[in-house]
């Protein structure tokens, strides 16, 4: 679902290609940060990166 997300916010075209299965949770979840705006979500990516060593 994260590269999903990724290509969603990129407006990558192989998007149309690419197949995600999702659940309620991360339904939730790709609605709340498809809209963020870009600064909130570069944030909260950042974060996620530092937490987790990557």
């Amino acid at each position: 679902m994260a590269n999903h997300l990724l290509m969603f916010r990129n407006h990558d075209d192989a998007i149309e290609e690419h197949e995600v299965e999702i659940t309620a949770p991360g339904a939730e979840a790709l609605y709340e940060l498809s809209n963020l705006d870009d600064g909130e979500f570069s944030r909260q990516l950042n974060h996620v990166i530092d937490a987790t060593s990557i």
